[in-house]
Parts: C-alpha cells; sequence; structure tokens
C-alpha cells in the first residue's frame, strides 16, 4: 500500500536488526497499535495504541476512561493495580531526585512554564536502602516554582516550609479552621 495516500500500512520489524535511529508512521484517520510476542502481522498482545485524537493507551484500547475528551489523555490499564513507574539510576546518595512529575504552560512566556511539580527524592543514611520524601512545588502568580508541601522520609509534613521538621505537622503562616475548631490531645476542643 502506498503510505502516502493515507492507506493502511503494515510492517514487521523482524528480532535481526540490531539498531533501529527512528520509526515513522503516517496513519489516515486510523490509530497506530504496537504488539509484542507475535511472530506475524496483527499476531502478539496488544501493549499500546494511539487513536487518531492522540489519547494514548497502554494495555488498553478504551483511551479516555474519565471522559475528558476535550485534550489528549494517557491511559494504562491493567487487571490490578496500574504503575507509572519513574526510576532513577543515579549512584546512590541521598537528595536524589528519582522522578518528578511537572504540568507546563506552553504560552508562559513571562517566566518559568512549569506550574506545578511532584518530586520524588532519595533520603536518609542508610546505604542502597535509603528512605523516600515528597515536594509538591507550586508556581505564585508572577512568581517562580517553590516547594509547598513537603512530607519527610518520616512522615512528617511540612507545609510552607520543608527542612527540619520535628513534629508530625509543621506550617510557616497562620493555621485556620472554618468550622469544629482544634481538638488538643487532652480531648478538649477550641472553636473561638
Amino acid at each position: 500500500n502506498n503510505a502516502a495516500s493515507g492507506t493502511d500500512q503494515k510492517a514487521v520489524v523482524g528480532t535481526g536488526l540490531s539498531t533501529v535511529q527512528s520509526l515513522d508512521f503516517y496513519v489516515g484517520g486510523g490509530s497506530i497499535t504496537l504488539r509484542t510476542g507475535g511472530t506475524s502481522f496483527n499476531s502478539g498482545t496488544q501493549r499500546m495504541q494511539v487513536d487518531n485524537a492522540g489519547n494514548i493507551g497502554v494495555n488498553t484500547t478504551a483511551t479516555d476512561v474519565g471522559g475528558a475528551a476535550t485534550t489528549p489523555v494517557v491511559t494504562i490499564s491493567g487487571a490490578g493495580q496500574s504503575i507509572l513507574e519513574l526510576n532513577t539510576t543515579a549512584a546512590d546518595a541521598s537528595g536524589n531526585n528519582s522522578g518528578l512529575l511537572t504540568f507546563t504552560a506552553t504560552n508562559n512566556t513571562g517566566g518559568d512554564k512549569d506550574l506545578v511539580q511532584i518530586q520524588g527524592r532519595s533520603a536518609g543514611t542508610t546505604a542502597n536502602d535509603r528512605g523516600g520524601e515528597m515536594y509538591l512545588n507550586t508556581k505564585g502568580n508572577g512568581g517562580a516554582l517553590s516547594t509547598k508541601v513537603f512530607i519527610s522520609s518520616h512522615g512528617f509534613v511540612g507545609v510552607g516550609v520543608s527542612a527540619n521538621l520535628g513534629s508530625t505537622m509543621t506550617v510557616a503562616g497562620r493555621v485556620e479552621s472554618t468550622g469544629g475548631g482544634y481538638k488538643f490531645p487532652d480531648a478538649t476542643i477550641q472553636t473561638t
């Protein structure tokens, strides 16, 4: 078939190839499917699909399960728990970034395009068995990214602070209750 005409194309990449620099596909109105374990075209197990709306399904053909519909969606599906794994191969050390999920705005031209980040980092002194800590970073209007919520490897939470946490929760700034008040260890509740 002729790729330029947009008709269906079939390609089988054999195991005898040692290096593939790039694969480009043109599909007229259909989807691109990646299969593994097969011996011929359309055999094997479907592992990934990119549909004509730009949605990506990993281990599924049912993309956009949540119904976002107006924007491309990546759907990872499995019979049990689906996992998105971000891994580092850096040498063992405390403070290594192991993963970063970033939400950006392409048209932010006045400064940082990154709006929100969720970051995982190694922490602790036990070599090759370190703990983990999590940072939630957000960008203020006209500002720069900074850590707003921090969870230490001990489970301590910092709001507006990410160092020297000595309590289960440390807050830099005022804490407000909009209802119900505050309960203290002696079971008393302050409502005013």
